[in-house]
C-alpha cells in the first residue's frame, strides 16, 4: 500500500446522513481496506447543507491522495 499515490471511495449515505456503505475503485490490498473501513467507521454523521431540511440516498466520492 506504500506505492499506492490515490485512492478513491464511494460513499453511499442514507436519508439520516448515516454512512451505509463504501466501495474502494481501483486494486487495494487487504490491509488498506481494513485500515479505510476503520477511519471511515469512525466519521460523524453527515449532515445537511445549509437550506436542505434532509436528502435521500446519495453517493459521494472521497479521494485521498498522499
Amino acid at each position: 500500500s506504500s506505492t499506492i499515490d490515490q485512492v478513491k471511495i464511494l460513499l453511499q449515505v442514507n436519508s439520516l446522513g448515516r454512512l451505509i456503505g463504501f466501495e474502494v475503485i481501483g486494486n487495494v490490498d487487504k490491509g488498506l481496506k481494513e485500515r479505510i473501513d476503520y477511519v471511515l467507521r469512525k466519521l460523524p454523521d453527515c449532515k445537511p447543507v445549509p437550506g436542505f431540511d434532509k436528502y435521500g440516498l446519495e453517493t459521494f466520492e472521497l479521494i485521498i491522495q498522499k
